[in-house]
């Protein structure tokens, strides 16, 4: 083989990643912190709460959606991923699951309050942009 072609050691892999590329790497532990926090902040409604599928990949390679509801309905935590986009396309609705429909819950993104028979049965509008893009709406019971 041509020497170009075979692989570097692990020792010297290690050294020239961090050599090439500083400002990368520099960027993902940046943005460690905020991940952390993210995590810690939906953990609880995560860890105990109900999951509801809404959409399925399987079904429709396009998008997924799924809910974690806490066991009391006090909040929510939503999550949608656009798996292909579409050009040139409208939003989508998406009618959220598992909400005291007599509640209204305030969307801690936008500050909207919202009913919660209305996120259940008219939905929220999801617009994203392009391929593997994703959006996590936190929802709070008023």
């Amino acid at each position: 083989f041509p020497q170009h072609l075979l692989p570097l050691p692990d020792s010297q892999l290690r050294q020239s990643k961090h050599a090439v590329f500083p400002l990368a790497y520099a960027h993902c532990n940046n943005a460690i912190p905020g991940q952390i926090a993210e995590f810690n902040k939906y953990n609880p409604v995560i860890r105990t709460g109900d999951q509801y599928r809404i959409g399925n990949v399987f079904e429709d390679n396009m998008w997924d959606a799924w809910i974690f509801v806490a066991k009391d309905k006090s909040e929510a935590v939503f999550t949608f991923v656009q798996v292909l986009g579409r050009p040139n396309c409208r939003s989508r609705r998406i009618r959220l699951k598992g909400l005291d429909p007599k509640s209204a819950y305030k969307n801690m993104e936008t500050g909207e309050v919202l009913n919660g028979c209305a996120l259940m049965n008219s939905g929220i509008f999801v617009n994203l942009d392009g391929d593997f893009k994703s959006k996590t709406v936190h929802f709070v019971k008023q």
